[in-house]
């Protein structure tokens, strides 16, 4: 695993034109999503130090095909934000991409969009549908109850996403939470 950070280590540092140092700070976690046969997360992050580092989160499918990806820094990341060290950022990866305790196990789980509301809402706490989406499109996505998938993207919300039957993954919003 050290061998593997470290590659993920100077993989990173390469690609932000610097040399890879015994400073640096670099983690890899990986998880199945329990939920979709197949799938999994994997999130990978490094840089000169734990807060300038750069983190990925990757959703395979079950041929290993990336189907979402999406990247961060990670000091704008909640979970991410206090990590110190290389063990430390491996430890706060692992608890972001962790599919235990989720807020939302389905689609259902999602907060109603009530007619006549500019968006859902989640007790006082608003849920940010991605752009584009409009009410109909949000209700049908609850109704059908798809497997749901969240991680900390800030220091106020996590991201919602399914594998759409039809469309693939889709991310749904975010929800926001007191930071």
């Amino acid at each position: 695993m050290k061998r593997v950070i470290a590659t993920a280590a100077f993989a990173l540092a390469a690609m932000a034109g610097a040399t890879a140092s015994a400073k640096d700070c670099a983690g890899i976690a990986g998880t199945d999503w329990p939920a979709m046969k197949g799938y999994t997360i994997g999130a990978i992050a490094g840089g000169p130090d734990c807060q300038k580092a750069v983190a990925l989160i990757v959703i395979r499918d079950a041929d290993g095909n990336p189907v979402f990806h999406q990247s961060y820094v990670a000091e704008y990341v909640m979970v991410l934000a206090g990590a110190q060290n290389s063990d430390e950022l491996t430890k706060a990866l692992q608890d972001w991409i962790s599919t235990s305790d989720q807020q939302f196990k389905t689609t259902a789980d999602l907060p109603e969009w009530k007619k006549g509301e500019d968006q859902p809402m989640l007790g006082d706490f608003a849920f940010y549908p991605e752009e584009g989406m409009d009410r109909d499109t949000y209700e049908k996505i609850r109704a059908a109850k798809t497997p749901v998938f969240s991680y900390v993207q800030g220091m106020e919300s996590v991201a919602v996403i399914t594998v759409d039957p039809e469309a693939g993954v889709v991310t749904i919003g975010a929800q926001s939470f007191p930071g």
